[in-house]
């Protein structure tokens, strides 16, 4: 299309949504002008982009042979849509005859970020993910679909070959591998690893400064001190430990707020405070209750 001069990608924001798709039909036709193209658009498109750039993008050069290629081009895609399609219904198929833990309750909304229409699937995934590991992980901040299909595809139903979170996720290639020599931590890089689950986490760990609560507020201030990849990588360990947990347990994720364990890292920081005391030969003294400062 690049070669036609014809720049669907720059009129929509998407060329396989429902518009893009139609434009390029219209195309493969050989009988297309740009007012006709203009035509097949959503009104949405129309009212958020001008009509004179969305002219310059649709007008291409639109000769037999150009218009020859888009057509085998065209096809290729049906053909990989349609095998696709019988392999979403084959997984779906599939995902229904696994062994259930929990009968399904009345689920609550989903938040407001997710959602399952790129997945292309003919039944939403969400009850079926709750029925197969007995939590609704939609509700951790991050997590979609695509995160608990790669879940399912790559680790199945249990996640019992793993002693712990610390395994889990250092297996997955997102805990630091370090390499200590004379009582130094020479690197601590993460171990090369191919995983789609891995691979998964990362990109569901880019969309935590989207949402609200603690994850959101420690990815702000980890970012604010590391580089972006180093950050990335620690946050997805952090999704990947969260979920095993209540995999395992069986508890229901909580809403993780920005006070959500704020007790417990409180103590952490306190304890800290005590060993630096320790070294220097100091006394922590903690102030009593309603003592003002100064």
């Amino acid at each position: 299309m690049v070669k036609m001069n014809f720049r669907i990608d720059q009129a929509v924001a998407d060329y396989r949504g429902a518009s893009g798709m139609r434009v390029i039909r219209q195309v493969a036709t050989g009988k297309a002008t740009t007012e006709d193209l203009l035509r097949l658009l959503d009104p949405q498109v129309l009212e958020h982009k001008p009509k004179a750039r969305l002219r310059e993008a649709l007008t291409g050069q639109f000769d037999p042979g150009n218009v020859y290629i888009l057509k085998r081009h065209l096809e290729m895609y049906d053909s990989h849509e349609s095998l696709l399609a019988r392999i979403r219904r084959d997984l779906l198929s599939r995902m229904k005859r696994l062994e259930c833990r929990t009968d399904l309750p009345q689920l609550p909304p989903p938040p407001k970020n997710y959602s399952e229409a790129r997945l292309g699937f003919d039944e939403p995934l969400r009850p079926l993910f709750y029925r197969i590991y007995g939590i609704d992980m939609a509700t951790v901040p991050g997590i979609g679909p695509a995160v608990m299909l790669a879940m399912l595809c790559r680790l199945g139903t249990s996640l019992a070959s793993w002693p712990g979170a610390e395994a889990f996720s250092a297996w997955l290639g997102l805990a630091p591998n370090n390499k200590i020599s004379a009582r130094r931590c020479r690197s601590g890089r993460t171990r090369p690893v191919r995983s789609w689950l891995a691979s998964a986490l990362k990109a569901a760990s880019m969309s935590l400064p989207r949402t609200d609560g603690l994850l959101a507020e420690q990815y702000r201030s980890m970012v604010r001190r590391k580089p972006p990849g180093k950050v990335k990588t620690a946050m997805a360990r952090k999704l990947s430990v969260i979920l095993y947990r209540h995999i395992t347990t069986g508890v229901q994720p909580e809403k993780y707020s920005v006070g959500h364990g704020l007790e417990e890292r409180l103590g952490r920081r306190r304890r800290r405070l005590e060993k630096e005391c320790a070294k220097l030969g100091c006394l922590m003294i903690p102030r009593a209750a309603g003592t003002a400062e100064g």
